[in-house]
């Protein structure tokens, strides 16, 4: 390919992106400052004058971001290396590659003093594949008296998983977490509750704390701002990024693929979202002192619960040993 052909090409992807936002952005007011700003990228030649591929879709996330503070609009690069096939399936390797490689994003599940639970979770993977591994975490913290869920630096992921690991905390009955309208006019809201059946036993009353910093995203933004917002969490660290919206993937060709927001979320504990403000901790400390705070927060909570002379002294050693480690 020549070098007109490869500066023609960048600023095609350019137009490209800016039918299907015409088209899917779910938030109609913001589709003219988004165009605005993409046309001025292609009279200032910036599409062009990207080296790469990868640093194309850099290029692009910034123009259409800076256009809306929406942090699931934007164009992303995959190319595996080596690799055959249609851009979709080089996703799709890379999604794949991701599950074998972080066990499906339930990456640690141990058992800390005083009896907590300790999950960490890096990502909310496909959930017909990741289901197996998600129950099995879950059964392994089974017996704990308190649970900490970690998911720091988790940016998201699919739906399904996130809901599976909160319907735990929830009793039976369906509860209506979420109602998300769409930017098809065809489409009616649909609605989101926790699941009528988990494998195991739910903690509908067991002391949970979620740990979250800026890297928290989406669905893992979810996960702990309606655990916050239904009063089954405490969430624990610094704020989150702030990306609430639904969205989708449209293929650009080349390997370029542009996520736009498509669904508009609204919680229904509190008749609105995260979008740009983030997950606002109940304990604000900075991210790498979260395991510990929340750990002590759940020791201290048991103890408030009332407990035997014999549990009180376990709960009260394991809280001396993390006041040691100050």
């Amino acid at each position: 390919m020549t070098r007109s052909q490869g500066l023609a090409e960048a600023d095609a992807v350019a137009v490209r992106v800016l039918a299907l936002v015409d088209s899917h952005y779910v938030f109609e007011e913001r589709r003219a400052a988004i165009a605005d700003r993409v046309r001025a990228g292609l009279d200032a030649g910036r599409y062009q004058a990207a080296p790469s591929l990868d640093s194309l879709a850099a290029v692009l996330t910034r123009d259409l971001q800076a256009a809306t503070g929406d942090g699931h609009l934007y164009v992303e690069y995959a190319r595996i290396e080596g690799g055959e096939g249609t851009d979709w399936e080089a996703w799709a390797e890379r999604e794949r590659i991701e599950e074998r490689t972080t066990n499906h994003g339930f990456t640690e599940a141990r058992v800390l003093g005083g009896n907590v639970g300790y999950l960490r979770v890096v990502g909310w993977m496909e959930p017909q594949r990741g289901y197996d591994a998600a129950v099995a975490a879950m059964r392994f913290l089974e017996n704990t008296d308190a649970v900490v869920i970690d998911v720091r630096g988790n940016g998201g992921g699919y739906g399904g998983l996130a809901e599976l690991i909160a319907s735990y905390f929830f009793a039976s009955p369906p509860t209506l977490l979420m109602t998300t309208r769409y930017s098809d006019p065809s489409a009616q809201p649909s609605t989101l509750y926790t699941l009528p059946f988990v494998p195991g036993a739910r903690r509908p009353d067991d002391p949970l704390f979620v740990l979250v910093d800026g890297g928290t995203g989406s669905a893992s933004e979810f996960f702990a701002y309606t655990l916050q917002a239904f009063d089954k969490a405490v969430v624990v660290g610094e704020p989150s990024y702030g990306a609430a919206n639904r969205n989708s993937y449209y293929d650009l060709g080349r390997g370029l693929r542009l996520s736009v927001s498509t669904g508009a979320p609204v919680v229904a504990a509190t008749g609105t979202n995260w979008e740009g403000s983030g997950v606002q901790p109940d304990l604000e400390v900075p991210a790498s002192e979260a395991p510990r705070a929340a750990h002590a927060a759940a020791l201290r909570t048991l103890l408030e619960r009332g407990v035997d002379a014999e549990e009180r002294e376990r709960l009260e050693r394991a809280l001396r040993e993390i006041e040691r480690s100050e």
